[in-house]
């Protein structure tokens, strides 16, 4: 698998960067070391995310995404698995 090219692991990259944003500046964007790509990745999140009083804000639909994603994910690398 070419990762670099495969989008549900750049989608997948994407959350854990999300994920470190709400764990180590409390969902803050303007107190993360990853600013700049917190903010990118909420700009082209289709509306998935939000940010109110600079915290990053999840919705349903973001939490639905990452879930098909996820599945979509493991399905290729099963796919992909030695017999």
């Amino acid at each position: 698998m070419d990762l670099e090219k495969d989008t549900d692991w750049q989608f997948i990259c994407d959350c854990e960067k999300i994920r470190d944003g709400l764990l180590h500046a409390n969902g803050r964007i303007d107190l993360s070391e990853d600013k700049a790509d917190l903010e990118k990745i909420v700009s082209r999140s289709k509306g998935w995310l939000a940010v109110n009083l600079e915290r990053i804000v999840l919705t349903g639909e973001f939490l639905e995404k990452v879930r098909d994603v996820l599945n979509d994910f493991i399905e290729k690398i099963e796919s992909k698995a030695p017999a």
